[in-house]
């Protein structure tokens, strides 16, 4: 196959005439259940199958568009946090024999059906009444309740 360069007018006209279906696209990422707020920005997470797409938000404008990892999200820190807990749910507590990605795996599915959602600094994991600290980072850092 042929590699073609592409010249930057082209690239012009290709917005001029189609960017109004790019910005459709980068506001169909908006998420309002899980918003993050590390002022000035405002951080809101799209879940998909592989990745994470977080729109960054100042003055209720997204400025950014970022790809994140669900292994960036959800550290091995935290899980191993969240499993020396005395007091988590039974359902979490059996992830100490299975392992910390079947547990991330299982955090992720529950962000994916929006069962875990955020307001501020934190993600509300209401199934299980978690409270889950996120840092400036965009990383789970420790559970507060």
């Amino acid at each position: 196959m042929l590699q073609l360069e592409i010249d930057q007018k082209a690239i012009q006209n290709f917005n001029a005439h189609f960017g109004y279906f790019i910005e459709e696209h980068i506001v169909s990422y908006y998420n309002p259940d899980f918003v993050l707020v590390f002022s000035p920005f405002s951080y809101s997470m799209s879940f998909l199958k592989n990745e994470i797409i977080v729109s960054k938000i100042e003055d209720n404008r997204i400025v950014d568009v970022i790809q994140l990892s669900y292994r960036n999200l959800i550290p091995d820190s935290f899980l191993t946090h969240i499993l020396s807990l005395d007091s988590i749910p039974s359902r979490i507590f059996r992830y100490r024999d299975i392992g910390l990605n079947r547990l991330r795996a299982e955090i992720i599915d529950e962000l994916r059906l929006g069962a875990i959602t955020a307001a501020d600094k934190i993600a509300i994991w209401d199934d299980y009444h978690i409270i889950i600290k996120i840092s400036y980072k965009l990383q789970m850092e420790n559970i507060l309740r």
